[in-house]
């Protein structure tokens, strides 16, 4: 059974707690290296490993959840998921 707090597929004991549900502020282009996501609750986060992704959305859903290794962000519409660390 699916429980709303998990979005995207997401369910508890999963890949880890939710630790932030939000939106990308504006526009989402991927990310390139060094990729910083502006939250809509004011949250900053910033890429935390190399990696290139291209793709665009409006402020699309993300949720960003802890693991054993730190914290990864996951947008809605994209399979992958990246490793970020909290700048503010």
């Amino acid at each position: 059974m699916r429980n709303s707090l998990y979005p995207f597929g997401l369910e508890a004991g999963g890949q880890g707690e939710p630790a932030v549900a939000s939106q990308i502020a504006g526009a989402f282009e991927g990310w390139s290296g060094q990729t910083v996501f502006r939250l809509r609750n004011g949250q900053l986060w910033q890429q935390n490993s190399p990696g290139y992704l291209y793709r665009y959305a409006y402020m699309p859903r993300v949720m960003i959840f802890s693991t054993v290794d730190g914290y990864r962000i996951r947008v809605a519409g994209v399979s992958r998921t990246i490793p970020v660390r909290r700048l503010r």
